[in-house]
């Protein structure tokens, strides 16, 4: 008798284990997802900040910054984000009074299922949020005019003409 309950006891809770063990799997699946796609948006916030301030005009920098957060978002997929079809939506761009910019970035993706797909899930959606803020930078920059610098000194000064298009690059 005992052999036949824990037969049908095993029966019955095999679809249950089933899902359960399925829904772990599927789980993790997605928590490696959205680890992925996290990082792929942080790179894209980066880029996008360090973009904003190339441009003649509020609209030119803004489309730079744009471009280059999606150009490093789709660089930084990995192919294992390939079949969950990841999408960044628009960067917002927010100007404070200090010359912040603050720049909010979100991407979704829906994942495949393997397991839970048994029960009628064939994506799993996964979204990430980042931001980054650009801070405006005061640099000053002192060059030494005594006579150790007096044969190299018009060298000195042109290359530092140089100096603010270079950290902007």
């Amino acid at each position: 008798m005992s052999k036949g309950l824990a037969t049908l006891l095993t029966v019955i809770s095999l679809p249950f284990l089933l899902i359960l063990t399925g829904l772990a799997v599927d789980s993790g699946r997605a928590y490696t997802t959205q680890a992925k796609l996290f990082a792929a948006v942080d790179a894209a916030g980066i880029a996008a900040a360090r973009a904003i301030s190339t441009g003649a005009s509020k609209t030119i920098r803004e489309a730079n910054a744009t471009a280059a957060a999606q150009k490093y978002f789709n660089v930084n997929l990995s192919d294992a984000l390939s079949q969950s079809s990841p999408v960044l939506s628009n960067p917002t761009y927010t100007y404070d009074a200090d010359d912040n910019i603050t720049i909010d970035l979100t991407a979704t993706a829906d994942m495949p299922t393997s397991f839970i797909q048994l029960l009628g899930f064939d994506t799993w959606p996964v979204g990430v949020e980042a931001q980054t803020i650009r801070r405006p930078v005061d640099i000053s920059l002192v060059i030494d005019n005594s006579g150790s610098l007096e044969d190299v000194f018009d060298t000195v000064l042109e290359r530092s003409k140089k100096l603010p298009e270079q950290l902007q690059s």
